[in-house]
């Protein structure tokens, strides 16, 4: 499932711009592939910063359209995009951080947790050197 479409590219941004971001090949049109991964990439982001948070993908939720075509707009651009492309790139980094955080959250389904059981973290250390016993016995010259 895509956070974004390319109709909604389309209605944020303007079929000309979304257009010129993707044509590679300068054939005048849209280029599905290249919209598709610049899509992709975007799921990716947002997938990496809500993992663990929520269910993923995450569904019906308006504000992540919204940074889907950020991010999606941004990774059309390439390795140049335009400076106001670029700040609502980084704002949208900023907002999946806060969601991260929990500063942020989302009407959305939580992600299940286990308390135990295989995924739980196993902690490994060695054995004491010194015990409480022994510390308490110790005194200062």
């Amino acid at each position: 499932m895509a956070y974004c479409t390319q109709s909604d590219l389309v209605d944020r941004f303007g079929l000309e711009e979304v257009t010129e971001a993707s044509d590679r090949l300068q054939v005048g049109a849209i280029d599905k592939g290249v919209l598709s991964d610049a899509s992709a990439d975007g799921d990716a982001t947002i997938n990496g910063y809500l993992r663990g948070i929520y269910q993923i993908p995450v569904e019906g939720s308006p504000e992540l359209t919204r940074i889907a075509c950020d991010l999606t707009r941004f990774y059309l651009w390439g390795i140049h995009p335009p400076e106001h492309v670029e700040e609502r790139y980084k704002a949208a980094i900023v907002y999946l951080k806060d969601v991260a955080k929990g500063l942020v959250t989302l009407d959305a389904t939580l992600a299940e947790t286990e308390a135990s059981g295989p995924s739980a973290p196993v902690v490994k250390a060695p054995d004491k050197v010194f015990t409480t016993d022994q510390l308490n016995k110790i005194t200062l010259t």
